[in-house]
């Protein structure tokens, strides 16, 4: 979508440069040092505390190398850190995750940094720091104080601006004391206040890793294993859920990394709607958080139920009305046995699950710190490090934009458009022609996949492994080991021998 020239158009047309010459300009480097000293020496121990919108609160406790930030808003609570070089978050239903890093071997998203100088909205240094797609950040400097004044966060189709409305001293620091973020799609602007910085307070105990919480599924007594009630259409399982007095159908979705229902269960079942925020999975649409008493699925039972609110029931193509997403947190203490050739799922708990004793079984290790199971997948001269495993996806593989604007080469066989349907609405789409790709040491010959409009799923996740393709498989979750197990059935028998 970008070449320089364009690029070039869009920051002249944004800013409007000054008569500095050339020799004047710092470097970003420079820009970004003079500021560091203009705020003051970063304590090695410290804590504070920011208040968002007046009913979110974010604590950041900070110790060396470690640091452990707890976030709580409208009754929900959840974390994030680093400790002893492990990432880490825990969500708001209280499960504990190790974010594991990326192998490394994919190809980085190109970045492109420029320093230009502006007399508006204030008198500035701005270091852009955008990729291919001309999305990124693009950050604020006072040309005198060398104080951060403002940053734009850039996606495709649309701008986020958080602007400092004061600076206040901190001990030793000169930090923002309050600032506002705007959105634009919808139009909301949220005020941010830095209540707390406190020198000298945290200790260990602040910021260790925090064991889960609670176990969010309950098994009835002396029960090891549940057959869940399952409809399947096409390659997809559909769960039926018990929620208050409503029997409804969920889809069995590993690529949600939240339980997730539709805005029309939740006007049913009269939940109060929190945390509204804009969000872009297959369209743009504002999401919301609610809190479930009780959910039901066969004798498994959960109660207090953190979850999030999308649409998702309506110009699906399928004769079930799907009203929510048995996604992450529900997968993530069961160990998940999906058997696509006897169309049956049935789940245990973590600690009583054991591994598929078969010779032909494929074991990978799935690193799921975006709390979805993800995998490397090789094409001649690409590497996608961030493959979903998608229950959910009506597809075999799919692409967006992040791995496609490192790999426009991949795309070279195009066989039409088409378009799909996902959280929030239908998306475009384009078909393409693959020779070969591999998932570990399995082989796939002349695989159709598709591209994702650039307008869609707009995080950096590479795509997306759909059931098409599971579907040949007999598909196993030990989420508690950090592993998932293929094991060739029938289906991908045969297709192996009528090659």
């Amino acid at each position: 979508m970008r070449v320089m020239l364009a690029l070039l158009f869009l920051l002249c047309a944004y800013v409007a440069p000054s008569a500095s010459s050339a020799d004047e300009m710092p470097t970003a480097k420079e820009i970004r040092d003079r500021s560091a000293a203009a705020a003051g020496p970063v304590p090695e121990n410290y804590r504070e505390t920011i208040q968002i919108g007046g009913d979110f609160k974010r604590v950041t406790y900070h110790l060396g190398a470690e640091q452990r930030q707890t976030f709580d808003h409208n009754g929900l609570h959840s974390e994030q850190g680093t400790y002893h070089g492990e990432a880490w978050e825990q969500g708001n239903n209280g499960l504990t995750v190790i974010s594991e890093k990326d192998p490394g071997n994919a190809i980085k998203d190109p970045i492109s940094t420029t320093v230009t100088h502006v007399t508006q909205p204030f008198d500035a240094y701005v270091i852009a720091e955008l990729n291919a797609r001309g999305a990124g950040r693009r950050t604020y400097y006072d040309s005198t104080t060398f104080q951060r004044r403002r940053v734009d966060d850039v996606s495709v189709d649309e701008t986020t601006t958080e602007t400092v409305d004061a600076f206040a001293t901190f001990g030793d620091r000169t930090l923002p004391k309050r600032w506002t973020v705007i959105s634009q799609r919808p139009h909301e602007e949220t005020p941010y206040e830095r209540v707390e910085y406190v020198a000298g307070v945290t200790t260990d105990a602040d910021v260790q890793e925090p064991p889960t919480r609670r176990m969010l599924v309950e098994f009835p007594p002396g029960v090891d294993r549940v057959d869940l009630p399952i409809t399947r259409i096409g390659n997809q399982f559909f769960v039926r859920v018990s929620v208050g007095s409503k029997l409804v159908d969920f889809a069995l979705d590993t690529g949600s990394s939240r339980i997730v229902i539709d805005p029309e269960l939740a006007r049913d079942l009269g939940v109060h709607l929190i945390n509204r925020s804009a969000q872009t999975t297959a369209q743009r649409y504002v999401g919301a958080e609610a809190i479930i008493p009780e959910m039901r699925v066969g004798s498994l039972r959960m109660h207090d139920i953190a979850v999030y609110v999308a649409p998702l029931s309506e110009g699906s193509g399928i004769d079930v009305k799907v009203l929510g997403l048995l996604g992450f947190d529900f997968l993530a203490q069961l160990g998940v046995t999906i058997d696509y050739q006897h169309n049956s799922v049935h789940v245990m708990p973590a600690e009583k699950y054991v591994p598929p004793a078969e010779q032909s079984t494929y074991p990978f290790d799935v690193r799921l710190g975006a709390l979805v199971p993800m995998v490397t997948v090789t094409i001649p001269d690409a590497v996608a490090e961030r493959a979903i495993i998608d229950t959910g996806c009506s597809c075999t593989f799919a692409f967006f934009d992040y791995f496609a604007r490192r790999y426009p080469k991949a795309f070279q066989h195009g066989m039409g458009y088409s378009s799909s349907y996902g959280v929030g609405g239908r998306v475009a789409s384009e078909l393409f022609r693959f020779h070969e790709i591999h998932l570990g040491p399995i082989l796939f010959n002349d695989g159709t996949g598709m591209r994702f409009s650039p307008h869609s799923y707009s995080y950096n996740a590479d795509g997306l492994i759909g059931n098409n393709l599971l579907s040949l498989f007999t598909l196993d979750l030990d989420y508690l080991h950090g592993r998932i197990y293929l094991t060739p059935n029938a289906a991908a028998r045969h297709a192996q021998e009528s090659r």
